[in-house]
């Protein structure tokens, strides 16, 4: 069994300076690090590393970056053979912090503020563990037909017997790691202003932000768009599974933008009050954390980009407290204590719906590019910008007419 550790360290700085009566300025730096986890019981790693043809025909461990030559000439265990850990350390997680508060009126009553902050989220430890399954200590292989990009079929039976056929055409699975791989990270800044009308009740309208970049995700990179054109799925490497080659990547990125209002009455008298109204527009390349991107292209992955699933256009939130006034002021303790002072409180929470996808089935025949990956590719849109039009509603329920989609022609093969 393999035995993994690693170390995270931090340093900060953070100052405010009161410049004057109306106005603070609060600034502040932190610096991250999070070391690349060290496999130390003595099994090692099986990470892959890209390689150059070069190094292929001069038979020298020479690695490679992220393109086509590199998955070409893919270095099976090679980080491990070059002495090199699952990826490179990186040193530049610096994270500001900047903010102000002014007081317009002068009378303590608005107060305008803004602020700007970028973060850092450490990789997950999934990302390194399953380094387990990559060869050669690790394959997969389908007992139920061909391997995927294979052509001889395979039907296990009790006990099992590889043919020969099916054993040439069995093709490894990856688990790799960019090699330059930066710890995610987001930039945050908002902009507001907040009034007290009455005394204890207070509005508030601020601006909201944020932009995730080196998002993390895996994506399956042994393919390239019109690869089946021929009839047959050879991937850019023919011995990595197309379906099985995760290349785990911090590539991609979100922007979120919000408006907010919010009502808020301070606890007095017995009661508070608060409720917040948020208009925002979330959009992304990818709203599953950390997991595996099936992109509609490897080649273009912005074409992917757009309305995030969590993104919800309206979102209003609220709640109260009320202080039951029985036997506040009674000189029985056992009232005082026991049957008074209790408080009622309640919460609401109304979200407008979330965005829906459109793609095709899982399957072969829904590989509409050619490039051995499904489950992600796209009908084509046939109807007008309104994309609404093509939600119908039977019987109470929302359903897609499917008149407004149409098959995408497939690349064509040029011999």
């Amino acid at each position: 069994a393999r035995k993994w550790r690693g170390y995270e360290a931090a340093l900060f700085a953070q100052d405010d300076w009161r410049i004057t009566e109306r106005l603070t300025f609060s600034f502040g730096l932190r610096w991250e690090f999070y070391s690349v986890p060290e496999e130390y019981s003595g099994v090692g790693i099986n990470q892959p590393a890209f390689g150059t043809e070069q190094g292929f025909l001069n038979n020298q461990l020479i690695e490679g970056i992220w393109n086509e030559e590199g998955i070409r000439y893919t270095i099976f265990d090679g980080r491990q053979l070059m002495g090199k850990g699952l990826w490179n350390n990186y040193y530049g997680n610096f994270a500001p912090k900047l903010s102000f508060a002014y007081d317009l009126t002068g009378d303590g009553k608005t107060s305008l503020r803004a602020g700007y902050g970028i973060s850092y989220d450490r990789q997950m430890n999934r990302s390194y563990e399953n380094d387990r399954f990559n060869y050669p200590d690790f394959a997969f292989n389908s007992f139920l037909g061909a391997p995927w990009g294979g052509s001889y079929p395979f039907l296990a039976t009790m006990p099992a017997q590889v043919p020969i056929q099916a054993a040439r055409s069995v093709r490894v699975s990856l688990r790799w790691m960019d090699p330059n791989l930066k710890p995610q990270m987001a930039h945050n800044w908002m902009i507001g202003i907040q009034r007290e009308i009455v005394p204890n009740f207070s509005i508030e309208v601020d601006y909201t932000g944020s932009a995730g970049r080196r998002i993390g995700g895996i994506m399956r990179i042994n393919r390239f768009t019109g690869d089946g054109a021929d009839g047959k799925y050879d991937a850019i490497n023919p011995y990595i599974n197309i379906r099985d080659g995760n290349f785990r990547t911090n590539s991609f990125w979100s922007n979120y933008h919000g408006l907010q209002i919010i009502l808020n009455k301070r606890f007095s008298n017995g009661w508070s009050w608060y409720t917040a109204y948020t208009y925002g527009v979330a959009k992304d390349l990818s709203s599953i954390y950390q997991g595996i991107v099936v992109a509609t292209s490897v080649e273009n992955w912005d074409y992917d980009y757009g309305y995030a699933a969590y993104d919800h256009r309206h979102r209003v939130v609220g709640g109260f407290v009320y202080e039951i006034p029985w036997f506040q002021n009674s000189e029985s303790w056992f009232l005082k204590n026991v049957i008074g002072g209790w408080q009622i409180a309640g919460s609401f929470h109304f979200t407008s719906g979330r965005r829906f996808n459109v793609a095709a089935a899982s399957g072969p025949a829904f590989d509409y590019n050619l490039d051995g990956q499904w489950g992600m590719d796209r009908p084509l849109w046939l109807g007008s910008d309104n994309y609404n039009e093509a939600i119908k509603w039977e019987a109470g329920r929302p359903t897609l007419d499917p008149s407004y989609f149409g098959t995408p022609n497939p690349p064509a093969y040029e011999r």
